[in-house]
């Protein structure tokens, strides 16, 4: 009776602090948990270095930065020697405003003062967005010097229309560019006597461009045309009149660790001839 007795006793006196125990776990790992927060994983940024030919390695193309990862210069090297630089300058937000263009080769054809070829400048409105840029040849002592372009958005932030102005304002063009799924599939050219045929593009869905922030803030190609789009290009048509004169372009390419090209294979195709040309690319990653 005696041995009978005692181990009820045994058991519920135990309860209480076999509850308290796990409690007391439960509050202490909670504490933990609280006092060493979850790292943050930040995504890797590359930041292109190098372009070159595979063909020919003495063809290549260098970048330079800031310390604030801006694009402050590129240059174009042909047989190890600079024939054509890119230099950046910015405005008091920190955005692209002048990218002077100076050119070797036709510094001595041309006569070019301080090797300069062509000088963009760029207007922002309250987005962020360019709203106008201009290009000057200060080479050229005539009208035809300065071309000024404005440009208009839709909801998205895609640029949709650009309208240029040549020779002082006496002649205009248009160039309207269509968009889907943050990719853009159409560019339009009207240029009044003389148009030109609707270019169209298509991409590789299951890849996205990792290089869509960077060529939006520095490539002159998207300062000056379409909104970066989302995923890789695979093919572009230039379409004419006679569509025997159409120009076909296809690409390719292979990818780094994160995501980034770091070659593509340019295939191309039109009335006259076809041809391939493999550029690599080298980054600066962190």
């Amino acid at each position: 009776m005696h041995f009978f007795m005692k181990k009820p006793l045994l058991r519920t006196s135990t309860r209480p602090l076999a509850l308290c125990l796990g409690l007391l776990s439960f509050l202490s790992s909670c504490e933990k948990k609280e006092d060493t927060p979850a790292l943050e994983v930040k995504p890797t940024t590359c930041l292109p270095s190098k372009n070159y030919n595979a063909a020919d390695p003495t063809q290549y193309t260098t970048f330079q930065y800031d310390d604030l990862q801006r694009l402050t210069r590129i240059s174009d090297y042909v047989k190890g020697k600079e024939s054509r630089a890119s230099i950046y300058e910015y405005n008091a937000q920190g955005q692209v405003g002048r990218i002077t263009i100076t050119d070797e080769a036709l510094s001595i054809d041309l006569g070019l003062p301080d090797k300069v070829y062509m000088i963009y400048t760029f207007d922002y409105n309250s987005l962020g967005q360019v709203s106008k840029y201009s290009s000057y040849k200060p080479w050229l002592n005539n009208s035809y010097a300065l071309e000024e372009t404005t440009c208009e958005y839709d909801s998205e932030g895609n640029r949709t229309k650009t309208t240029t102005t040549t020779d002082n304002g006496a002649n205009s063009f248009t160039t309207v560019y269509t968009y889907k799924d943050g990719n853009c599939i159409q560019r339009d050219i009207n240029q009044g006597p003389s148009p030109v045929g609707p270019t169209f593009y298509q991409y590789d869905l299951s890849k996205e461009n990792k290089l869509r922030s960077f060529n939006q803030k520095f490539s002159l190609m998207h300062l000056t045309g379409p909104t970066a789009s989302k995923n890789m290009s695979a093919e572009s048509t230039q379409t004419n009149a006679d569509p025997q004169h159409n120009s076909t372009y296809k690409q390719t390419y292979e990818y780094n660790e994160h995501g980034y090209p770091t070659k593509v294979n340019d295939t191309w195709k039109n009335f006259f001839n076809s041809g391939t040309t493999v550029i690599a690319m080298e980054y600066v990653c962190q």
